[in-house]
């Protein structure tokens, strides 16, 4: 039986494909390094159980938005407080929270060579917190 959901889909495979890869190159500049990179900061911060998958989704959501509004963090934490994104997850403590969106905005703008590391983003949490 085939997937309805395929009926309504006029993207090409080949189109699709091309979106991906360009949000991904929009989301991980740096390319799959930055997102192993940033999935082991998250891992290391993020202290509420939460799958890999959910803090992946939140890091991605918060980074399109930054790059879209070019918000900074105090606002982006305040925005996403009301928004759908966070209540599917608000199992996460405002700490995590700010972990991700301090990764999700200094990631975003850093070189390869100077990539922020755990301490320096959850320096930038504990001070997003204040």
């Amino acid at each position: 039986m085939a997937n309805i959901q395929s009926l309504f889909q006029w993207d090409t495979k080949e189109e699709r494909e091309k979106q991906k890869a360009d949000y991904e190159k929009r989301i991980f500049p740096l390319g799959p390094m930055q997102k192993e990179m940033d999935s082991a900061i998250l891992q290391a911060l993020v202290k509420t159980k939460s799958t890999d998958q959910e803090r992946m989704f939140l890091l991605c959501s918060v980074r399109d938005w930054h790059l879209e509004n070019e918000e900074d963090m105090q606002a982006l934490l305040k925005e996403h407080r009301k928004s759908k994104t966070w209540r599917i997850v608000n199992h996460l403590s405002q700490e995590d929270k700010a972990v991700i969106i301090a990764l999700a905005v200094n990631g975003i703008h850093a070189v390869q060579d100077f990539y922020p590391d755990a301490q320096s983003i959850a320096a930038l949490a504990q001070e997003l917190l204040k």
